[in-house]
C-alpha cells in the first residue's frame, strides 16, 4: 500500500513528534508498505534516519508528489492541504496527536474534529472522549508504540535499601510543558529533609540553575536506558500531550512515574488505577507530588508493586510493530475518496450538520 504522511505546513524537526512520526514511517516500509513524507521545508530531523521511506520537499501544492492509497494529516496544520488534496492522492485521514491550543485556535480544531471530509485517528483515550464530545464522531486509537526493547532494567532495583532517591524530568522550555513544576518538586523535598538528587535531560543546551547533579543532552536509546535506570521518581508535569513518551520509557525501566491530572494528558491512559493497583500516580498541583514521594520512600514494598505493575502496563500497550499493524488495518478500511459526497448527502438526511467547507478546516 501506498502511504503518505503529510507535514506541509507544519515539517520536521527534532521532537517527539516527528520522532514518532518517522518510526512508524519506517515500521511500515520494514512491512512492505511504500511510504512518503511530504513537507515544504528540508527534513531537519537528525536523531535517525528514515531508513526506506522517501522524503519529499514540495513547493507547496499538494499535486507535487505522487499518488496513493492514504494520505494522512499528521498535525492541525496539514488538514488543510490534506482536504486539498485530489482524490488521486488517496483516502484522506488525520492522526490527531495532540489537542493543539497552542498551534490553533481551539474554535477551528473542533471545525476540522467535525469536518467529516477526513477520517479522524487518535492516539490516546482522552482524546476520543474529546472529539466525541465536540462533534459526536466516534474514531479509534492508534497508538504508535515504543521500542519496548530497547528500555529495560539494567538490574533488579533494591527498593529496602535506597537511602538516596533521584528526582528525573524532562528539561523543555515551552510552557505547557511545565518545567518548573520538575525543580519545585526537587526543591522541597530537599527543604523536607529528603536525600534526593536531581537528573535531567532534554534537546536543549544544558540549563542554570536547577540543582541537577546530571544533565543529557539529545542522549542516544543507549544512553537514555542508562539515564532511566539511575532514576527513581520521574516527575511528568506537562499540561497536554496526546500520550507522551518519555513517562512510557521511564515506567519499562520501572521508575515511579507521577504525572499530571490533566483532562487532555494521554498519560491517563497508563496512570490510573487500573482496578488491579496503581501503574504510578498523577497531581493536580506539584506540591502533591511531594506527600507522595515521601510516603513511598518509607513503604518499599509498595514502591516495588507499583514499578512492576507499571512495566507490566506499558508492555501490554504494545511495541511499535504491533501498533502500526492496527493503523494498516484502518487505512485499508479507509473510504475510497470518491465515496465521500454520497456519505455525506446520507448523513446530511439523517439530520446530521456535516461541515464540509473548505476555508474552515
Amino acid at each position: 500500500m501506498k502511504i503518505t504522511f503529510n507535514l506541509q505546513g507544519a515539517g520536521p524537526a527534532n521532537n517527539g513528534g516527528t520522532s514518532t512520526l518517522f518510526n512508524s514511517a519506517n515500521i511500515l516500509h520494514g512491512m512492505g508498505h511504500e511510504v512518503q513524507i511530504v513537507a515544504e521545508v528540508d527534513n531537519e530531523f537528525t536523531w535517525f534516519l528514515l531508513d526506506g521511506p522517501t522524503y519529499i520537499k514540495t513547493n507547496g501544492f499538494v499535486p507535487d508528489y505522487p499518488d496513493a492509497r492514504a494520505i494522512i494529516a499528521t498535525g492541525a496544520h496539514t488538514v488543510q492541504h490534506t482536504l486539498n488534496a485530489p482524490a488521486s492522492k488517496g483516502s484522506k485521514f488525520w492522526w490527531v496527536r495532540a489537542h493543539e491550543t497552542w498551534s490553533m485556535d481551539e474554535d477551528a480544531l473542533i471545525a476540522n474534529y467535525r469536518n467529516h471530509r477526513i477520517e479522524l485517528l487518535v492516539n490516546s483515550i482522552c482524546l476520543r472522549h474529546l472529539i466525541f464530545k465536540k462533534s459526536k464522531r466516534r474514531v479509534e486509537i492508534i497508538r504508535p508504540g515504543i521500542d519496548l526493547d530497547k528500555f529495560y532494567l539494567i538490574q533488579e532495583r533494591d527498593w529496602s535499601s535506597k537511602t538516596e532517591f533521584v528526582i528525573g524530568g524532562l528539561y523543555n522550555t515551552k510552557p505547557r510543558k511545565r518545567f518548573d513544576w520538575v525543580i519545585e518538586v526537587f526543591e522541597a523535598c530537599k527543604a523536607r529533609g529528603l536525600n534526593v538528587k536531581l537528573h535531567l535531560y532534554g534537546t536543549y543546551d544544558e540549563p542554570n540553575h536547577t540543582g541537577h547533579e546530571l544533565y543529557l543532552k539529545t542522549p542516544t536509546q543507549e544512553q537514555l536506558n542508562t539515564f532511566y535506570n539511575g532514576v527513581d521518581f520521574w516527575i511528568a508535569p506537562t499540561k497536554s500531550e496526546g500520550l507522551h513518551i518519555p513517562p512510557q520509557e521511564a515506567m519499562l525501566c520501572e521508575c515511579l512515574v507521577i504525572g499530571a491530572k490533566e483532562p487532555l494528558s494521554g498519560m491517563a491512559d497508563y496512570l490510573l488505577d487500573k482496578g488491579g493497583g496503581y501503574t504510578g500516580f498523577t497531581m493536580e498541583y506539584w506540591s502533591e507530588a511531594i506527600d507522595l514521594i515521601e510516603g513511598l520512600i518509607g513503604n518499599p514494598g509498595q514502591i516495588r508493586e507499583i514499578v512492576k505493575r507499571g512495566r507490566d502496563w506499558i508492555l501490554k500497550m504494545g511495541n511499535r510493530q504491533t501498533n502500526i499493524e492496527g493503523l494498516v488495518k484502518v487505512l485499508n478500511k479507509g473510504e475510497h475518496p470518491n465515496n465521500v459526497a454520497r456519505r455525506l448527502f446520507a448523513l446530511r438526511r439523517r439530520g446530521f450538520a456535516i461541515e464540509n467547507s473548505r476555508h474552515r478546516a
